[in-house]
């Protein structure tokens, strides 16, 4: 019996390994991009016709579910889109890394158009395309907030803050100041104010010295316990690795060797499909019952980060600002979506409209949260269930813009600490750690 069974599973595992291949030589060949298709569009399509894309076997599951390329306003043609999606792809299969005081980060990833790097001190960051150095002086700005910040499903050219960087820089070279604006994009997926706060003082701590900090949020309002999003997996593993370390190593070590299997490649697909998959960012679906409470909680939240955030950025010298983002969730027009919307969703906007109308009383943040009216009551603003189009993008950091005034910051900058670090650079970690 025990013959017959390895027999079996043998057997069994040839037989859907051929499958796989056989699978995987067809998505090949229908991914094989046919240069002479460039002047036959239409014989190369990635998205149907109302924005939904085409599985070219690297798309995630909120991406088939949520993507809207006709939010992108044929800004970029089809295949430069394709190409981003493919690299957030690629960028989700890394997961994140952990990362000391803020529980974990976005993973270092070299793309064409989508770019994670590591800062002079060690700190994953969204590469924003700056102006080539060419001034001796540099007027640098820190901005933090979620994955709407970070830019997910757009490309390094087409987030907020690097149009933010042009418009600053382009204001700057017609005054004829000799100084240039760096901008930084520290935003990171699920990432809310308390842990943007934690962030900033690590940042503060490591030896950077911004001349402005910008926060945007609104979107992510973290856990009901005000914990980061992975605290219970951690406190399970951290229990693990006192109780049986070198069991649970050992089951994880063979876990991640048996991946190639077959059938573990089949469980992993058949999960995949009829199972919830919570790994990727999307609308918020846990709403059920009265969540008043919550919402009192979260404005008392955000504000009490505001108050840490603004001290520690004085300490050091660094101007701050602080905005309610744009929040689809809130008050995007539903009918703009390609798509009907969950339940959960009409839950969350009910507690949303709460938040917003205690937040917006309490003084020390810019409301940004009309800008989806001003861009227009019609016009998609995102790209998939929350994210900004590149287009929005642009528009967003226009309005960024207009409430900085760079003339006064530049003089007052001139100031700033320069206090010693507190630790050594972890640059090291983090090329070694969130690399492919």
């Amino acid at each position: 019996m025990l013959l017959n069974m390895v027999v079996l599973v043998i057997l069994l595992n040839l037989f859907l390994e051929f499958a796989f291949f056989l699978n995987d030589q067809v998505t090949a060949k229908n991914n094989v991009f046919v240069p002479e298709a460039i002047n036959e569009f239409e014989s190369y399509r990635l998205f149907e016709s109302n924005g939904m894309p085409l599985d070219n076997g690297k798309r995630t599951t909120y991406q088939l579910k949520w993507f809207d390329y006709t939010a992108y306003e044929q800004i970029v043609d089809e295949r430069y889109a394709g190409a981003v999606l493919d690299e957030f792809f690629e960028l989700a299969k890394l997961g994140f890394p952990y990362q000391p005081w803020v529980q974990f980060a976005e993973p270092s990833y070299n793309g064409k158009h989508v770019n994670v790097d590591c800062d002079s001190k060690g700190f994953p960051i969204r590469r924003t395309l700056n102006p080539q150095k060419e001034q001796s002086s540099v007027f640098r700005v820190f901005i933090l907030g979620g994955s709407t910040t970070f830019g997910y499903n757009v490309s390094d050219g087409h987030t907020w803050p690097s149009f933010l960087s042009d418009i600053l820089n382009q204001r700057l070279g017609s005054s004829g100041k000799k100084v240039q604006v760096e901008v930084m994009n520290y935003g990171r997926g699920f990432y809310f104010p308390s842990q943007e706060t934690a962030l900033l003082i690590d940042l503060f701590r490591s030896g950077h010295r911004p001349n402005l900090v910008i926060f945007m949020d609104g979107v992510n309002w973290g856990e009901k316990q005000d914990i980061p999003q992975y605290s219970k997996k951690i406190e399970r593993a951290i229990h693990d690795l006192q109780v049986a370390p070198n069991l649970i190593e050992s089951l994880k070590l063979l876990k991640n060797n048996l991946q190639w299997m077959p059938m573990l490649r089949l469980a992993g697909l058949m999960k995949h499909r009829f199972f919830k998959v919570t790994s990727q960012p999307g609308i918020d679906d846990k709403w059920d019952g009265d969540q008043s409470d919550f919402a009192k909680n979260v404005v008392v939240r955000f504000r009490e980060n505001r108050k840490i955030a603004a001290q520690i950025s004085a300490l050091y010298g660094a101007k701050v600002l602080f905005f309610l983002q744009p929040d689809a969730t809130y008050n995007y027009p539903i009918n703009l979506y390609r798509l009907s919307l969950p339940d959960s969703f009409l839950k969350s906007r009910r507690w949303r409209q709460q938040f917003y109308n205690q937040i917006k009383k309490s003084p020390g943040a810019l409301d940004f949260t009309g800008l989806f009216d001003l861009w227009g009551k019609n016009r998609k603003a995102i790209v998939d269930d929350v994210h900004y189009s590149p287009g929005f993008n642009r528009f967003l950091a226009g309005h960024v813009a207009e409430h900085i005034d760079l003339a006064s910051l530049i003089t007052e900058s001139l100031n700033a600490n320069d206090s010693e670090p507190a630790g050594a650079s972890r640059r090291a970690d983090c090329m070694a750690i969130n690399s492919p």
